[in-house]
């Protein structure tokens, strides 16, 4: 029921209210009050941006680059992903990478006015400005060198949608990690490089059968203490999307979580073939993670516990069991 009355609320701020009919905040739990708060400062920010008449979509954004000199002083209009901020002392510079095309890179001047809220790397934003041709080239500045160079009128965050499924219908959290042979899937974040990645885990080996597994790749393998066994899981992972084209992924992006809820240190197999390589968007590969774990323990793997938004998975589970089962 609680649900229903959130969105009824959320909904409300889309159809405008006769001015006689004000909104009833009596009644409303300091929860539902924020929920109210965020999707009005939403639809303010939308309100404030420019129409869209008189601003050109950049597309891929390939037009601008290759032929700056067919488009200079054009309005135009983008939505990227911000992975760079220099503050300066009139003018911020922003650099972004389109959402859809996050190869192609564009060097933002803009000038925030006070009210605004501060953007931060990894932010989405929605850009009005006026194209200024390219960036000159700076060994110094590798990055902005040569990208498409914008006066910005008006920079806003877009608000990310209301948290999804990311392992469908799984959560992909701690609370409800994904099980075995379910992809989950990774928006992007300064931690991951902004590469969005889906993310599988196969099978899992653990026990006698791990620690044969492992010594056969190396002797040098060790046979864990008496309290102490392998676990070795495969997954497949595949890179959707990357600024650049090229998604790092280690497997040191992955920590093992016992079921208590403490971190076990890192541990990777020597001369393992099948290690996690980097990735070009659209590529995929198999790879193993390995750990020494507590014997007994049925540990969960998160990928990128550092961001926002870590990936939950539970490799001792198949689909359709509830844990414990």
């Amino acid at each position: 029921m609680k649900i229903i009355i959130m969105i009824c609320l959320i909904l409300c701020l889309a159809v405008p209210a006769p001015a006689d009919q004000p909104v009833q905040l009596e009644g409303l739990s300091l929860l539902e009050l924020e929920a109210l708060r965020q999707a009005a400062d939403e639809r303010i920010r939308n309100l404030t941006l420019p129409a869209l008449d008189g601003y050109s979509p950049v597309g891929d954004g390939e037009s601008l680059l290759r032929r700056p000199q067919e488009h200079m002083d054009e309005r135009i209009s983008l939505t990227g992903r911000l992975f760079v901020i220099r503050p300066q002392l009139e003018n911020a510079e922003y650099i972004v990478s389109l959402e859809d095309h996050p190869q192609r890179v564009f060097l933002l001047r803009y000038a925030p006015r006070a009210e605004e809220e501060a953007l931060l790397p990894g932010d989405l934003v929605s850009v009005r400005g006026i194209f200024r041709g390219l960036a000159p080239y700076d060994e110094a500045d590798p990055l902005g060198s040569g990208a498409g160079l914008v006066d910005a009128e008006l920079i806003v965050r877009i608000s990310a949608p209301p948290a999804s499924q990311a392992a469908y219908p799984y959560a992909g959290t701690r609370e409800d990690p994904a099980p075995l042979g379910v992809s989950a899937f990774y928006e992007g974040s300064y931690w991951s490089g902004y590469a969005g990645l889906e993310i599988r885990m196969l099978s899992m080996t653990r026990g006698n059968a791990a620690l044969k597994a492992a010594q056969k790749m190396s002797k040098y393998n060790i046979t864990p203490p008496r309290t102490q066994e392998w676990f070795i899981v495969t997954l497949w992972v595949k890179a959707l999307s990357a600024p650049g084209d090229r998604a790092e992924i280690k497997s040191e992006d992955f920590r093992f979580v016992s079921r208590g809820g403490t971190e076990y240190p890192h541990h990777f197999l020597i001369n393992d073939i099948h290690g996690l390589r980097a990735l070009y968007t659209g590529a995929e590969q198999t790879a193993n993670i390995a750990c020494l774990i507590d014997k007994g323990d049925e540990p969960l793997i998160v990928y990128q516990p550092e961001s926002l938004t870590p990936l939950w998975f539970d490799p001792g589970r198949q689909p359709g069991e509830t844990e414990g089962t």
